[in-house]
């Protein structure tokens, strides 16, 4: 078999199993949360080793989450400067769209 370096092989099977899944969670209409979210959870937390596992929306998410539960607020945080948007946005205080101009 010749596989070219920079094209990814997917046997026929595994695309198979792949699109079943994926046509199981499109067809459920729950792309996040519900039974699919759990098992990902449930699944991923045997693969590491932890009794827990939270699935997030975004890495800004999972690393607020982290400072949250080690009670970082209102302490100084020392973040990358070659970094994506996500790192600072994890430790910057919310913003309110709602709140007036002064």
């Amino acid at each position: 078999m010749n596989i070219p370096a920079a094209k990814i092989y997917f046997p026929e099977d595994d695309r198979k199993a792949i699109l079943k899944q994926i046509d199981g969670i499109l067809e459920s209409g729950q792309l996040t949360l519900g039974k699919y979210g759990r098992e990902f959870e449930q699944r991923f937390a045997e693969y590491v080793g932890t009794k827990y596992a939270v699935a997030v929306n975004s890495g800004t998410s999972a690393l607020e989450i982290i400072l949250r539960a080690l009670d970082i607020g209102g302490s100084s945080v020392i973040v990358p400067t070659n970094t994506f948007f996500a790192t600072p946005a994890s430790v910057l205080p919310p913003l309110s769209l709602f709140t007036p101009p002064r």
